[in-house]
């Protein structure tokens, strides 16, 4: 499900102030409460590193193997967990982990 920029600045902050999370009507089962959690903490770290901006929809980047490479190599070094890698750099966790297999294959 994609989330307006201002449910997602609700959510943040409500987390950021300590409050409950109040799920989206389509949260009824565990599995998309814990799902919806998910995304509350990846928007919050997006939003602490990149303010309001960072959570408004925009283009898909281009970003060039330079660029993977160095996304991937604290992971690959265990300098940092794959989690804390895509929190930090703003970008779900699916797309880090295929940008190693991707990486990987190169290899």
């Amino acid at each position: 499900m994609k989330y307006t920029f201002e449910q997602k600045m609700e959510a943040v902050r409500r987390k950021l102030d300590g409050l409950p999370i109040v799920y989206p009507e389509s949260c009824q089962r565990n599995s998309a409460k814990h799902s919806y959690q998910y995304h509350v903490k990846f928007w919050v770290a997006k939003f602490q590193s990149g303010g309001e901006e960072a959570l408004r929809h925009g283009k898909n980047r281009k970003i060039t193997i330079e660029q993977k490479i160095i996304a991937i190599m604290p992971i690959l070094n265990g300098d940092i967990s794959l989690t804390k890698q895509s929190q930090i750099l703003g970008i779900d966790i699916g797309t880090l982990t295929h940008g190693l297999s991707t990486m990987a294959r190169m290899v």
